[in-house]
């Protein structure tokens, strides 16, 4: 029989449905999470994620199983302000856990939220192994997936064939250490670990980074697992993470049959009108379709902002009018390689990928569209593809906010 650790650490802790509170200009709660042994009990907390309903909080807590008076686990989620105690938001607590609960990812209801975490025993390890510097922990080698070693990682397998709705087959291969996007582990409240949460488990010094976004972004390295503060880096919090990796090459975009891409419904700067941005992110299981897009044109391929200056002789004239500059010049297709925003006097640390594509209709916007993010209304026409190598036709679920997001949710499993 199963022994109960006399420690256990919750992982992978996020909320969805944190309550609203309107702070105007400061946008909505910055949500904390406090964790009790026992209701009352020994308190740990997690860092403050701002401006957020769908918090993903990086730390792992432990705690105890001790015998106490009360054996539960609870949570309090609370604001940033007041400063020494936070406004509490939501309250509730878990279940006194069982030896069964171990490697297992669990849903506990907070009041009208709910918290989620997936549950290992204590990995002992030196605190000098991890470093301070938190985009330093970078992911550990990954396996390279083939049809052949399906029983060696499982986990894996399930997890590729859930995101590109396909198995691997034939000659078919995934290198999972070119991912430069991992969905988060799922909900399921009971289920065992999957591919993602398991990794975490396995990696104690393991945390996905909260970077300034923009304009004082810390420099990552090779691996580095992270997510944004703001715009629509901040939206992809609650769906996934980036991990850094080497930038797609000009020669790769003017040469593409598909990208593989993300979008997310967002208000950044007005919303967008015209065009989609999309991010570059292999490991999303959405591609876009370089021969089948919305409009004839050309491919334009630039480093950064400063690149297109250059060459175009004129300063860059804000992100708003890319629509316009994209109908001028005949283009369906404008990708910046590694965008890092030298051009706003910025020292360009971590730079990004950004990828737009024209409308078929200039005027139209996913915030009016009857598909929403899903890109494929007669007005927008956006095609998108999935499989392992974009070879299945793409059916998006419409999602509303804060996961509105382009997806292939629809599609049906390929063997």
């Amino acid at each position: 029989m199963a022994t109960l650790p006399a420690v256990v650490c919750l992982s992978q802790l996020h909320a969805s449905n944190v309550p609203y509170r309107d702070e105007g200009d400061n946008g909505v709660a910055d949500p904390q999470l406090w964790v009790y042994e026992g209701q009352g009990g020994s308190r740990q907390s997690t860092d403050v994620q701002s401006n957020t309903q769908t918090p993903r909080w990086p730390q792992t807590l432990c705690v105890s199983t001790a015998a106490r008076s009360d054996p539960r686990v609870c949570f309090d989620i609370r604001d940033d302000y007041p400063f020494d105690e936070g406004e509490l938001l939501a309250f509730g607590c878990a279940a006194a856990f069982t030896a069964d609960d171990v490697g297992k990812t669990h849903a506990v209801q907070v009041g009208d939220a709910t918290v989620y975490f997936a549950l290992s025993k204590l990995v002992e390890y030196a605190p000098d192994q991890c470093h301070d510097e938190c985009q330093r922990n970078v992911l550990p080698r990954l396996p390279v997936l083939t049809a052949s070693n399906r029983a060696d990682f499982p986990l894996w397998h399930a997890y590729i064939e859930r995101r590109y709705h396909q198995q691997i087959s034939g000659a078919m291969s995934v290198d999972l250490n070119t991912f430069s996007m991992f969905y988060h582990a799922s909900n399921a409240d009971g289920g065992p670990l999957d591919a993602i949460a398991t990794l975490f488990v396995e990696n104690p010094c393991l945390r996905i980074c909260t970077l300034e976004s923009w304009p004082n972004r810390r420099p990552v390295y090779d691996g580095s697992p992270f997510v944004g503060d703001s715009g629509p880096e901040m939206r992809m919090n609650a769906l996934a993470f980036f991990v850094h990796r080497p930038f797609i090459s000009r020669a790769e975009v003017q040469n593409c049959e598909r990208l593989e891409v993300m979008h997310l419904r967002t208000e950044w700067l007005g919303g967008e009108r015209g065009v989609s941005w999309f991010f570059n992110t292999v490991g999303s299981g959405v591609f876009i379709d370089c021969h089948n897009l919305p409009h004839e044109g050309r491919i334009q391929v630039h480093q950064n902002r400063e690149e297109w200056e250059r060459e175009h002789g004129r300063e860059w004239p804000l992100d708003p009018h890319v629509p316009d500059i994209m109908e001028d010049e005949g283009l369906n297709l404008l990708v910046f390689t590694a965008a890092d925003f030298t051009v706003f006097d910025t020292d360009g640390t971590n730079p990004s990928t950004e990828i737009v594509v024209r409308h078929r209709d200039s005027e139209s916007s996913e915030a009016t569209s009857d598909r929403g993010s899903c890109l494929d209304d007669d007005d927008i026409g956006i095609v998108m593809r999935t499989g392992i190598r974009g070879g299945l036709a793409c059916r998006c679920r419409k999602r509303d906010p804060p996961m509105a997001s382009i997806n292939c949710e629809d599609t049906p499993y390929s063997p």
